[in-house]
Order: structure tokens, then sequence, then C-alpha cells
């Protein structure tokens, strides 16, 4: 089991808000809120925040989550 604790750097997985969250696009944790709820994320050249909850990890082939910052 993962520790989901997403940080600045981390490779996370958020829903398309385009297409009404049926396909998931890949996005870059830019900061975390000091309660953990709220990501600010760079996603399609665009910073934007979302709720922690929407937000997945994303796993390599060895099915360790890939982190970029640490």
């Amino acid at each position: 089991m993962i520790n989901w604790q997403a940080k600045r750097g981390d490779l996370v997985s958020v829903p398309d808000i385009v297409i009404f969250n049926k396909t998931r696009k890949y996005a870059i944790v830019l900061s975390v809120s000091v309660s953990g709820k709220m990501l600010e994320i760079l996603v399609d050249s665009k910073v934007m925040y979302i709720r922690r909850e929407l937000v997945l990890p994303i796993l390599g082939l060895d099915g360790t989550w890939i982190q970029f910052g640490r």
C-alpha cells in the first residue's frame, strides 16, 4: 500500500474536467495546502487548485509511486 501524501514535484492523475471526468490527465504537484486538502497542480500548461480526494498517484511498472522531487 502506498502512503499517499502528495508533496511538491509528485506526478499525479487528475480528472479531465473538459470531458466530464470520464478520462484522466497527468499533472505535477506544485504545492500542498497547510491542511493537505487542496493541491496546486500544473496540468495542460495551466496552474489550478484541486481537492486531494480527486487526485490519484501515478505508479511505475514496479508498483512504486513516481515522485520527481524526492
